[in-house]
């Protein structure tokens, strides 16, 4: 499932990009 994989990849990049801020 590489859509399942990618929209997990997209959220850990936005959380990671929130704990940054």
């Amino acid at each position: 499932m590489p859509q399942f994989q990618t929209m997990g990849v997209v959220s850990d990049v936005k959380v990671n990009i929130l704990g940054a801020l």
